[in-house]
């Protein structure tokens, strides 16, 4: 009777002991970790060690958290631990950086390819190149070699339009005018510079550097020359010549001929003694010369 007293009192001590180990299992065992995440090093391992637990630091790559910062933790906030037991942190060194590749004369569908491939994303905006063929990308921000985290996105410029224009005829306007009319087309005023002319207003365009029509690229320099009035003409000797004879040789100068009478000073009556302008002086065609004449009898 004893015995079986005594096997009894075994068998419930080990049930007991069974089922105490059976709810530690459940249990978990130990204390609940604390949650760590987003905390700087060290409040992390402040935070660790005041719960009883030892810490291990190690460090990784993040998108999410910021470099300094508690990234993740194994055991992970509220799983339970050992006291004494050590807590693994990964704290963020910042986004992984990759170099930017070179997208430049891709399409936008291959600069995405080559973009995706490092880990980043693409975001395409249309523009405007005088070089790039139509679609190609011409440029990139940030540029080629340039290290940014993974996943940044990279805005790429591509040629939305044909990469050469026709010039457009500028004869005959200002050079406002001219100007305004390249910028539209898609190109810039070069240099201005003057010539006379008899036919053309002055300050109007009378040449054109590039021919109109002609296909250039977009932001070529397109020079310009302006009529700067009527060509100047040297005013002939016509001094002591009779004045009929006078003006008729500034008359075919295309000269406007006005005659002055002066009293007589001891010259042949109806010679030139004054002309203004003076001669050798260039004066535009078209302009006037007034002859100084010595009166004759008939004045």
């Amino acid at each position: 009777m004893k015995v079986a007293v005594i096997v009894l009192a075994i068998v419930a001590v080990v049930a007991a002991g069974v089922a105490g180990f059976a709810v530690w299992k459940i249990d978990g065992g130990g204390a609940k970790v604390p949650d760590v995440v987003g905390m700087k090093t060290a409040d992390a391992k402040a935070a660790l060690a005041g719960a009883g637990y030892a810490y291990v630091v190690d460090k990784t790559y993040s998108n999410t958290a910021e470099a300094g910062m508690v990234a993740k933790q194994e055991p992970a906030a509220g799983d339970k631990a050992a006291k004494g037991s050590a807590v693994t942190v990964w704290v963020s060194e910042g986004g992984e950086k990759v170099a930017v590749p070179d997208v430049a004369g891709m399409t936008v569908a291959e600069a995405d390819t080559a973009l995706s491939a490092e880990g980043l994303n693409a975001t395409a905006v249309a523009g405007t190149s005088g070089s790039a063929a139509k679609g190609a990308v011409y440029e990139q921000v940030p540029t080629a070699g340039t290290e940014v985290p993974r996943a940044s996105v990279i805005t790429v410029y591509y040629n939305a339009s044909s990469p050469t224009v026709a010039t457009p005829a500028l004869t005959g306007l200002t050079e406002a005018q001219a100007s305004t009319r390249l910028q539209t087309a898609g190109l810039l005023l070069g240099s201005v510079g003057t010539q006379a002319s008899s036919t053309a207003v002055q300050g109007t365009v009378v040449a054109q550097s590039v021919p109109a029509t002609t296909a250039v690229a977009r932001g070529t320099k397109v020079n310009i020359t302006l009529a700067g009035g009527p060509p100047g003409v040297v005013v002939p000797d016509v001094l002591n010549m009779y004045y009929k004879q006078a003006e008729t040789k500034l008359a075919a100068l295309g000269f406007e001929v006005r005659v002055k009478w002066v009293p007589g000073g001891g010259m042949s009556p109806g010679a030139v003694v004054k002309v203004d302008p003076a001669v050798g002086t260039s004066a535009p065609q078209g302009s006037l010369v007034v002859l100084s004449v010595e009166e004759t009898s008939s004045q």
